[in-house]
C-alpha cells in the first residue's frame, strides 16, 4: 500500500497465531484489511466509502471489529465481508470505538 495514496485517520493491528491483521480507516473512502503487513490488502467496498474515524479490533478474534463514522457505528464478525450498521443507538458525532476481551 502506497502510504501517499491513502490519508489513513486510524489504523490498529492485532497479532493472532503469527499473522498481523490490520485494517485501516480512511477518511473519504474506504475500511481496508491485511493480514501480510501490506504486501496485499482488501478495500472492503461493500461497507461503502465513508468519512471513517476510528477501527478497533477483538485481542481474541480479529475477525470481530467494529468501525465509527460521523454518523454510525459498524460492527462485523467476519472482518467486513459482511456487517451490520448499528442504526440503534442513533447517529451521533462517533469519535472512539473499542472492543474488550
Amino acid at each position: 500500500m502506497d502510504s501517499n495514496s491513502f490519508f489513513m485517520r486510524r489504523a490498529f493491528a492485532k497479532p493472532k497465531a503469527g499473522e498481523l491483521v490490520q485494517t485501516a480507516a480512511i477518511n473519504g473512502g474506504f475500511l481496508h484489511t491485511t493480514n501480510d503487513g501490506w504486501a496485499t490488502f482488501t478495500a472492503r467496498t461493500n461497507v461503502g466509502s465513508r468519512n471513517w474515524f476510528q477501527v478497533a479490533i477483538s485481542p481474541t478474534n480479529p475477525l470481530v471489529q467494529t468501525a465509527v463514522t460521523y454518523g454510525y457505528i459498524y460492527t462485523t464478525a467476519d472482518g467486513w465481508a459482511t456487517f451490520t450498521e448499528r442504526v440503534n443507538v442513533g447517529a451521533k458525532n462517533w469519535f472512539l470505538v473499542a472492543i474488550g476481551t
